[in-house]
């Protein structure tokens, strides 16, 4: 055996030694490395704003265009990019009108939004996606694929009715109807039916009521819905037959109408009705079926028979058997009617039955029509068809059966697909290459393919395998439609006869071979193992024969260990054979062989698996008819990973100091798999080194792309160096570069190597400078002048570009010497010279050169100090009447040395307006003419001057550049006396009737500026005189400014022969005495009328409910009557009314008038005669006025009633006279806000209450209908429904009440008690007489009150529970450490329940203050344990017996638990002061900041505070432990001493402990023990 293993390696070897056969080349791939793409597809692009197909063409409405686009992401990898929506406007460019980010994950989408607007003409729009790394471009656009043309457009389309048709005959009841539309334009439109019923025997129509139906526009992606105009009347009063006509109007918002008539129609209204109510339209799928049930109704008045006939179209239904007449049919009862449908198993899916039932009534003409649908459903079925009935296979092969699915059914589906072997043998694999199906059109087939895999042959047979000769197998394959609630399944069954076969079983003793990365780093790549071979059969044992068998050992598939693609020549470099390769075996023998495998050893072999499949074919003996397939068997071989990585030192990189040098660097991975590196350097001093990059990920290994690919794959690694600028250039600069794998490992190094050039370079700072020199005066400035080179050099400085001028010197060095990377401090002096003016610009440069070659420049920039200095001249004093415009005229000079813009400025009384001319004046100019003028308020003004004031006014000079005021001088004002009087009240004419008297007054307002003291005459014009009595008024009147006086007088006519429309003038002259100068006039025409109403009448409430007026009128002959004096016939004619309130919103205040005797009530142009009158004698007639009710007054009520006085004997010549009777009532109406409050009595933080609004009328009348109250609240509070209330129309003293829902935010933890402000707004429907606006607004600051169990209940609580922690503070004091931190526990718990108490607003202050305060006392007192320790400490100090052995660690933990005490009372009394019952906490930045600072804070002092005890009790015992100690030491002194005395020779006393107080108190501050 051994001599056998040696000659199949000496064979293996040789084979390996030829090399290797068959290489291909790989694939340039982008990378080695695995990896999943991004592919982003713009999916649909769809409008959804208003939008419709018009006569074939896209239209979309005048709005925001809105489009909604999918986007899916193809690929498995995270896309981000840019969504842009494109629109080319009237077939122009595309440009981009709206844009969107994104972020998509791998197999998913995403639905986005865009906007643009045009207002006319067509667009193409169209959607760019982009995307990084795309691996498919051409679906990242996607165009809208129609032109879009932007106009409104209106269109509809009637969908149905239920109108009543011609001849119908309708129950006398109410009818409902409805009128079916939908909107297929693109713009909004309502629809109201104006249709009416007109009796055909003559007689009113009858308007049918119809609800007013908006329809919204739908969409190019989705269609707008249907609407319907719901439609009704009573019928109940109705009877015989009527027309039904009219139409439905269209209204759109831009105010147009479009009108859709109907057809006219008779209908019949009787007793005798009935309907026929059908089922809805269903769906049946075809084979099955279903019954329609209609209900007959008798909704007449009496019972009815009825005949019944039927219809369909499909010929579904047989009628045979269906009732034809209903007998006696109670009124109101109903009868059923089934109608069986059944669906035919071949219908189509398009396929309907329409049923229609007729019901005629016996008794009258009525027949009723009722129609259902049944649509033949969805038939989801299929046929499955294979390529033959019996196939044959072998053991371990394996054999392909091809079916084809046909779709029978009548709808598209998808087809779920299963497959088996009936008998469920053992070791066979059934594989269908799909499951489910893709939608399947009707009809549409698809190939279904299944690979049936036999078990391998074993010795001795498995019987559950079923592999033996002949057995034969059965393979059902199913079809099952996915959709449909019947779906019926589909099979067929193939059979599968297994034949005699002869089947050769390898089995390696290993199924893997593991080459370790230590083999792999020797070059150890040689390995063998044993393979059994077998010769096996199905047939009988004891069959004879035998067969020649061929093993060939193959590589066939590498799987990188990482699942990069590299590697993909990897299987060629691999050898492997079985020894011997041909063997003769007998059925049923065995034999063992020896396969190896041999590795490639010239370079590693890539990490990973590699497969590799052994291969037996047989040449059999004495067996015929026997089936022979090939037999493979497989094993695999793992090579470990090997990281190893190798850096090229870089080429010499000639180099600039001062600006970066890229030397570039080779990386490769020496390695046999991806590889991470990074790299670092230290870099050089003064030196800025980057590498790009400096981390290396998944690069590929050399090994991957053999053979062609070796030195092709590595990584340049760019190192970018900055030298300083003094970096030495005659040496070679290296740069070490250090490689590290992925886990930080070192690797490799390599070197960056540099070689600079000598560098000459000088730089002057900074690049400007800027001086400001004082007037004629010198100023210094500083430079620094730098040495970019990396020698030392010497540099010259020269000046240069002078602008603005020169009035100024200039001194500067000349020339510099400074050493490599270092700069010089120089100077420069800048003389400003006489000249040199502050607005003028001046610079200059200082030159660096070398060797006369520039090096930099910087700019100088010179100012000079500005010296404002204006000059004015002017007169001093004026004088001026309000309203006056005073001219001054001013003289200015400049004596500063800047060029001076501005403007004069004065400071003027309020009211007072100024202007003047523009300053621009150049140093040392004078200006003389420029105008300031200064108006006067004028006497209408609120502001006016009162005579005899003086004002000085302030001219300032102020300049725009700066903003600053220049110059300044005074002028002073003085007011001089103006009378103006103004008549604020007076009779627009005095009419009256002969002989009667008529009171007329006068107000008179002194609208000057000063008293006056007028002269006052009245007087009648001379026509007037003798024919109206004298006028009498007071002589004098004395009025201060802004006095008011009334002139009361009575005017009569006192002749006998007065005409009518007879005019005067009665005239007011005014004459001021003193030095007022100017008088003032007045005149009031005089007028004979034969009715005079001028004066209103004013009612009262109480006057009602009617009141009679007395108006007098009189006979007065026109002009050329007069001499005649003969009687006249009159008639008063009602022309119209004018109310002054708006009647709408007081519609139960009622008036009524009538003339007494006459009209009742009037109605416009109502003729009423008054009789013969005679000459001058005085009639009257009454007008009878019903008011309103005293309860419904409306607030300033009243009427304008005009009437005509008509002369009859004047008729055609003269108009009449026209008067109005101006009635008015006494009555206003004065709401107000009266009282705020809270439903519950209170707000409590985080809960909600009714805030409540009382509105009170005051007044005498009611308010009108349609008013409101408003309400907004600023604060922490939502009032959750703010809409306006509406007040009901209050009458007379009478009140009501509103309400909002308001809830209110936590409070913050510190705060017991919160406010907020609300505005409360009466906004009334209109003007109220006597409304007082200043009650109609009420400001009201409401407050938040914390939860509390209740004021008694908390305040108890409270004291009770910070008493019994007072007492437990007393027991604490008794050095009772629990009771003292039990007692501030306690006393947090009493103070948070204090504060709920909320007794005054301060409440939660105070007890955060004495929580605070507690705590300091707790933590002084708590500290008695950390004293006691430091007592026991002492003891042992001096020697004595101590209870602890480690104080120090003691101390620390004492200190440490009684920290963490402290700290949770803050804690404890925040969440008290903080939690309620409603769990809200306040979660503003001011609380929770607040709260959290206030335990910090006061943590943070107790813990400080301990540690100071701490300290202190250290070193006040560490003082007594030293006392103690010389004490003793005195003491045994002095006995020792008694002792000698007694015996010299006696052993002194044992010393205590040395102890030094100085190094005690550093070395134990803070309770620490050495």
């Amino acid at each position: 055996m051994k001599f056998f293993h040696a000659i199949t390696l000496v064979t293996l070897l040789l084979i390996s030694s030829l090399g290797h056969l068959a290489i291909s080349e790989i694939e340039n791939s982008p990378s080695l490395t695995s990896g999943r793409s991004v592919d982003v597809s713009v999916d649909s692009v769809e409008i959804i704003s208003a939008s419709a197909v018009i006569g074939g063409v896209h239209t979309l409405a005048n709005v925001a265009h809105e489009v909604r686009v999918t986007i899916v992401n193809l690929g498995t990898t995270t896309a981000t990019g840019t969504l842009e929506l494109n629109v080319a406007v009237n077939s122009g460019v595309p440009s981009v009108v709206d844009s969107v980010s994104f972020t998509l994950l791998g197999s998913s989408s995403e639905v986005h939004l865009f906007e643009w607007t045009q207002t006319s003409g067509t667009a193409d729009i169209s959607v760019t996606a982009t995307a990084g790394s795309d691996s498919d471009p051409s679906n990242d656009d996607l165009a809208y694929p129609h032109t879009l043309t932007i106009q409104d457009t209106s269109s509809h389309v009637e969908v149905s009715n239920t109108l009543p048709n011609d001849g119908d005959v309708i129950g006398r009841d109410i009818w409902h109807g409805n009128w079916v539309f939908s909107n297929t334009g693109n713009v909004p439109f309502s629809v109201e039916g104006e249709l009416v019923l007109t009796p055909s025997g003559g007689g009113s129509a009858i308007p049918l009521t119809s609800s007013v139906t908006t329809a919204p526009p739908g969409s190019l992606s989705q269609n707008a819905g249907n609407s319907a105009v719901n439609l009704s009347f009573d019928g109940s009063p109705l009877s015989g037959t009527y027309t039904m006509s009219g139409l439905f109007k269209m209204s759109f918002s831009d105010g147009s109408t479009s009108d859709i008539p109907i057809s006219s129609r008779n209908i019949v209204l009787s007793d005798s009705h009935h309907t026929v109510t059908p089922p809805a339209n269903i769906s049946v799928n075809p084979g099955s079926g279903t019954g329609l049930l209609f209900i007959v109704q008798n909704l007449g008045s009496s019972s009815d028979t009825y005949t019944v006939e039927y219809s369909n179209v499909s010929n579904w239904v047989d009628d045979s058997s269906l009732p034809s007449t209903i007998t006696n049919l109670a009124s109101n009862t109903g009868a059923p009617i089934n109608v069986p449908v059944n669906v035919p198993i071949t219908a189509d899916r398009s396929d309907i039955e329409t049923v229609t039932v007729y019901v005629n009534s016996t008794t009258s003409p009525a027949s009723v029509t009722a129609r259902a649908s049944v649509l033949a459903g969805d038939l989801y079925q299929s046929d499955l068809r294979s390529n033959g009935s019996l196939l044959y296979i072998d053991p371990g092969s394996f054999v392909i059966v091809d079916y084809t699915l046909v779709n029978t059914g009548t709808s598209p589906a998808h087809f779920y697909l299963t497959a088996g072997l009936q008998e469920d043998p053992d070791g066979w694999n059934v594989d269908i290459d799909t499951t489910t199906t893709d939608l399947m059109s009707p009809g549409n087939s698809r190939a279904i393919t299944i690979t049936i895999t036999a078990p391998t042959l074993t010795s001795p047979l498995d019987p559950e395998a079923k592999i033996s000769a002949g057995n034969r197998l059965h393979l059902r394959v199913t079809s099952t439609p996915v959709e449909g609630d019947s779906a019926l399944t589909a099979s067929n069954i193939s059979d599968i006869e297994v034949r005699p076969s002869v089947s050769v079983s390898m089995i390696p003793d290993v199924e893997e071979l593991l080459f370790t990365t230590d083999e792999l780093e020797a070059g150890n790549m040689f390995k063998m193992f044993d393979l059994e071979v077998s010769l096996l059969s199905n047939f009988p044992s004891g069959t004879m024969g035998s067969a020649v068998i061929n093993i060939t050992s193959q590589a066939t598939q590498f799987t990188s260990v990482d699942g990069a693609t590299y590697g993909a020549q990897e299987s060629s470099r691999w050898n492997s054979s079985v020894g011997p390769n041909s063997t003769t075996l007998d059925l049923g023998q065995s034999r063992t062989l020896v396969t190896s495998v041999l590795g490639p050893t010239e370079t590693l072999p890539a990490a990973g698996a590699l497969n590799f499949t052994l291969t037996a074919s047989t040449s059999l003996s004495g067996m015929v008819g026997i089936t022979s397939p090939d037999t493979s068997s497989s094993f695999r071989v793992i090579i470990e990973t090997v990281i190893d990585g190798e850096l090229e030192d870089s080429p010499i990189t000639a180099g600039v100091p001062g600006v970066e040098n890229d030397a570039t660097m080779v990386l490769t991975n020496n390695g046999n798999a991806l590889s991470d590196y990074t790299l670092s350097t230290s870099g050089l001093p003064g030196w800025v080194v980057n590498l790009t990059p400096n981390a290396v990920t998944a690069l590929a290994p050399e090994v991957g792309t053999w053979p062609t690919g070796i030195d092709s794959v590595f990584q340049n690694v760019v190192v970018t160096a900055t030298p300083p600028t003094d970096a030495r250039a005659d040496i070679v600069h290296e740069i070490d570069i250090l490689l590290f794998d992925g886990e930080g490992s070192f690797v490799d190094n390599g070197t960056a190597r540099f070689v600079l050039d000598e560098v000459i370079g000088a730089l002057i700072e900074p690049d400007s400078l800027e001086i400001e020199v004082p007037s004629e005066g010198t100023q210094t400035a500083s430079f620094i002048v730098r040495n970019m080179g990396n020698s030392l050099q010497s540099y010259d400085i020269s000046t240069g570009n002078f602008v603005g001028g020169t009035d100024f010197t200039i001194g500067a060095p000349t020339t510099v010497t400074v050493e490599p990377g270092a700069n010089a401090t120089l100077s420069v002096d800048v003389t400003a010279l006489s000249t040199a003016r502050a607005d003028s610009t001046y610079s200059f440069e200082l030159i660096l050169e070398h060797n006369g070659t520039e090096q930099d420049r910087s700019t100088v920039l010179v100012g000079i100090e500005k010296i404002h200095d204006i000059r004015l001249s002017h007169d001093a004093l004026f004088e001026a009447i309000p309203g006056e415009t005073l001219e001054i005229s001013v003289t200015i000079e400049n004596r500063g040395n800047l060029r001076e813009v501005g403007t004069f400025n004065l400071t003027t009384p309020e009211g007072w307006v100024q202007s003047s001319d523009l300053i621009d004046i150049s140093p040392g100019e004078t200006i003389s003419g420029l105008t300031v003028r200064v108006t006067v308020p004028a006497l209408e003004s609120e502001e006016v001057p009162m005579a005899g004031q003086a004002y000085t006014i302030p001219i300032l000079v102020f300049n725009t550049t700066d903003n600053f005021t220049i110059g300044q001088s005074n002028v002073t004002v003085s007011i001089k006396p103006v009378f103006q009087l103004v008549m604020s009240s007076s009779p627009s004419r005095i009419a009256t009737i002969p002989g009667q008297s008529r009171d007329v007054s006068y107000l008179m307002k002194n609208a000057g500026n000063d008293a006056v003291i007028l002269d006052v005459s009245c007087s009648v014009d001379a026509s007037s005189s003798g024919r109206w009595s004298e006028p009498v008024c007071p002589a004098t009147l004395e009025l201060s400014v802004g006095q008011e006086r009334w002139i009361n007088l009575s005017m009569t006519p006192t002749d006998d022969r007065h005409w009518d429309k007879e005019s005067g003038t009665l005239s007011f002259e005014f004459v001021p005495r003193g030095e007022v100068g100017g008088n003032a006039s007045w005149s009031t025409p005089l007028v004979i009328e034969r009715v005079q109403t001028d004066d209103p009448i004013i009612l009262r409430g109480s006057d009602g409910p009617q009141y009679t007026l007395n108006i007098d009128w009189m006979h007065v002959p026109e002009l050329s009557q007069t001499g005649t004096l003969s009687p006249s016939s009159y008639s008063l004619r009602y022309v119209s009314a004018e109310r002054t309130v708006n009647e709408s919103l007081y519609p139960d205040t009622l008036w009524s008038f009538a003339i007494a005797g006459g009209p009742d009530p009037l109605v416009p142009n109502d003729l009423h005669s008054l009789g013969s009158a005679s000459p001058y004698a005085l009639d009257s007639f009454d007008i009878l006025v019903t008011m309103p009710d005293s309860s419904s007054i409306a607030p300033g009520d009243g009427w304008d009633l005009t009437f005509n006085l008509e002369n009859l004997d004047e008729a055609g010549t003269r108009p009449g006279t026209t008067f109005v009777v101006k009635i008015r009532l006494d009555s206003y109406s004065d709401p107000r806000i009266s009282d705020i409050s809270f439903s519950d009595g209170s707000l409590v933080e985080g809960s909600s209450t009714e805030l409540v609004v009382n509105i009170s009328n005051t007044g005498t009348a009611i308010l009108p209908m349609l008013s409101v109250v408003t309400v907004s609240c600023t604060g922490s509070v939502n009032i959750l429904d703010n809409s306006p209330k509406v007040i009901p129309p209050l009458g007379i003293q009478e009140s009501t009440e509103v309400s909002w829902t308001v809830s209110a935010d936590a409070l913050p933890w510190y705060v017991t008690q919160g406010e907020f402000n609300c505005t409360f707004n009466l906004v009334l429907s209109d003007s109220v007489y006597g409304n007082v606006l200043e009650n109609d607004e009420e400001i009201r600051t409401l407050s938040v009150d914390t939860w509390s169990p209740g004021f008694l209940i908390s305040l108890i609580s409270g004291i009770l529970v910070l008493v019994l922690s007072l007492f437990l503070f007393r027991r604490g004091l008794d050095d009772d450490e629990r009771a003292l931190h039990g007692s501030t526990y306690l006393a947090m718990l009493g103070l948070a329940v204090l504060a709920r108490s909320s007794i005054i607003p301060e409440i939660g202050l105070i007890c955060i203050a004495l929580a605070t305060l507690w705590m300091f006392v707790v933590s002084w007192l708590g500290a008695g344990e950390i004293q006691a320790i430091h007592d026991d400490r002492r003891k042992a100090l001096i020697g004595e017996r101590a209870a602890l052995a480690n104080h120090a660690e003691e101390i620390e933990t004492t200190r440490r638990e009684v920290g963490w005490i402290l700290l949770g009372a803050p804690i404890f009394f925040v969440l008290m002061m903080t939690i309620d019952p409603s769990l809200k906490v306040n979660t503003g930045v001011s609380s929770i900041g607040s709260s959290v600072g206030y335990i910090v804070v006061l943590g943070t002092i107790c813990l400080v505070l301990l540690r100071y005890l701490d300290r202190l009790y250290g070193l006040l015992h560490n003082d007594l432990a030293a006392l103690d100690i010389r004490t003793a030491r005195i003491r045994g002194i002095l006995q020792s001493r008694t002792q000698n005395r007694v015996n010299p020779f006696a052993t002194p006393p044992p010393v205590p402990e040395a102890f030094n107080p100085d190094v005690e108190s550093q070395e134990n501050t803070g309770g620490e023990e050495e």
